[in-house]
């Protein structure tokens, strides 16, 4: 199990949270759970509502649609990359189902925890728009 300083480099390393103070990713590890999945585990599904969003710390997660029986692979997720979080700030259901690839280790943050991080450090939404603003880049690039 990490401890609250391993938790605290696993966020720093983290492009959403490497601009806050270790203070402040020391109060954010105090809201983060820690869940483990093993390979080929339903993280998210598709169409369900959202109530949390999720940082990989170790292993990696495949992000897919299911689409007339057949699977559509959106993207390879790796350590410190993060997922969930659109439900979350739009309140619609998940767009996508997110399942481990291999043993898997995330910390969890709650939909209302998030929206008070939002609130108390608004660097972390400037991050988002600027992920968003690369996948939206990059499929209208794809075509």
């Amino acid at each position: 199990m990490l401890g609250t300083l391993d938790k605290m480099k696993v966020l720093k390393s983290s492009p959403l949270f490497s601009t806050l103070s270790f203070d402040d990713l020391g109060e954010l590890t105090k809201i983060a759970t820690l869940r483990r999945f093993a390979p080929g585990v339903r993280i998210i599904s598709e169409n369900e509502m959202g109530d949390a969003m999720f940082i990989i710390i170790s292993g990696s997660v495949k992000i897919f649609r299911t689409r007339g029986g057949q699977e559509i692979l959106g993207a390879v997720l790796g350590q410190y990359e993060y997922f969930g979080e659109m439900s979350l700030l739009d309140e619609k259901p998940r767009s996508a189902s997110v399942e481990a690839v291999e043993e898997t280790m995330l910390m969890c943050i709650r939909k209302d925890d998030f929206r008070y991080l939002l609130m108390l450090y608004p660097e972390i939404a400037l991050e988002m728009l600027r992920v968003f603003s690369e996948r939206f880049r990059e499929r209208v690039k794809a075509g």
